[in-house]
């Protein structure tokens, strides 16, 4: 996997993402990632893409976190993570977009 630099990832993925706009799950900024579930803010470590799967890795209260997404066409897609070094699947990898 091909690290790259930041500035890439903004370009490509910076905003809010969500299957429902209504619903947001993820918002990716310029060196942080704001996680809605838990309502939280957090410093981007790294940033991982290949052209098909985006890795972002980031530190919470509860450990290190990387998650994947695949990056198909306008489309991020939840696939798993590593969750404070357990590797879990998504349970439900529903297709994301970026809102508006």
């Amino acid at each position: 996997m091909v690290t790259t630099t930041v500035k890439i990832f903004i370009d490509m993925f910076i905003g809010v993402w969500a299957a429902d706009c209504e619903r947001p799950y993820v918002r990716f900024a310029e060196h942080e990632i704001q996680v809605y579930a838990d309502g939280q803010t957090y410093p981007i470590g790294t940033v991982d893409y290949d052209g098909q799967s985006l890795v972002v890795a980031y530190e919470t209260g509860n450990g290190l976190i990387q998650e994947t997404f695949a990056a198909q066409g306008e489309d991020l897609t939840l696939t798993g993570g590593v969750y404070d070094g357990v590797d879990i699947p998504a349970a439900d990898a529903v297709p994301m977009q970026r809102c508006e």
